[in-house]
């Protein structure tokens, strides 16, 4: 679980650097391309994260409590 930390973490970055959070609006500008693949790569860290804990956490904490 220690690696919803390091989202979170990588989460305030990526706000910090798209988001204006005085006017509510995203700072995208010209860097459009650096934008999508920033958010892109969010997803799919998310997505990663949501298959782990689907696939192996889940598993072995019902394995464990049937033990």
């Amino acid at each position: 679980m220690s690696g919803s930390q390091e989202i979170k973490r990588i989460m305030k970055v990526y706000v910090k650097r798209w988001c204006n959070k005085s006017s509510h609006t995203l700072s995208v500008g010209a860097q459009h391309e650096n934008f999508v693949k920033d958010t892109d790569d969010m997803f799919e860290m998310i997505l990663n994260r949501i298959q782990d804990e689907t696939e192996n956490l889940y598993p072995m904490v019902r394995q464990i409590s049937n033990a």
